[in-house]
């Protein structure tokens, strides 16, 4: 699956576009059911959609205000919440 990059301004702070797209509270409020997780390298990640999407993840990248980056684990349709194709088996 192709990537899908976007640029589009969002009117608030750094810290709170950061927190919203990286923290558990954050994501609850504009993506998933639920979730739980801490913004640390090497952290799990629980992303609830509904019961067919319980989606586990790792952080694989935290840069405060910067950078977020989760790896999807199984179930997941790929192997990245980024949509990346998951490696031969």
């Amino acid at each position: 699956m192709p990537d899908i990059f976007s640029d589009l301004p969002i009117r608030a702070d750094q810290d709170r576009v950061f927190d919203a797209v990286s923290t558990p509270a954050g994501l609850d409020a504009w993506w998933t059911k639920r979730s739980e997780g801490e913004r640390a390298p090497g952290a799990p990640f629980q992303l609830w959609f509904g019961p067919e999407y319980d989606w586990r993840a790792s952080v694989t990248k935290c840069v405060p205000n910067a950078e977020f980056e989760l790896l999807a684990a199984s179930p997941a349709p790929s192997n990245s919440l980024s949509g990346e194709p998951a490696p031969p088996a």
